[in-house]
């Protein structure tokens, strides 16, 4: 989340600076996007989705696993490192 910091812009007044926090609609619409991507199964491309018209949210999604395929988040490698079904799938 500390990369969604890069959006604030900062205004200057006469003696002081002012943070304002409002992003602009591109801005707050891909912030969504990356908060909703946070929902995703998928460990080597975590992917989310905002549809948007007339700025109005219609719909939010993320991808994930096939249905009743495992989710990569609740396996694990035996060295550690994160499972992905989907290059398993390749091999």
């Amino acid at each position: 989340m500390r990369d969604m910091l890069i959006f604030y812009r900062k205004l200057k007044t006469e003696n002081r600076n002012l943070f304002i926090m409002r992003p602009s609609w591109n801005e707050y619409f891909m912030l969504i996007a990356k908060l909703v991507s946070t929902r995703s199964t998928c460990n080597s491309r975590p992917t989310g989705a905002v549809l948007v018209k007339d700025r109005q949210i219609l719909a939010t999604g993320y991808n994930g696993s096939m249905p009743g395929a495992p989710h990569c988040t609740d396996q694990t490698i035996t060295d550690g490192s994160t499972y992905c079904h989907r290059h398993d799938l390749k091999d």
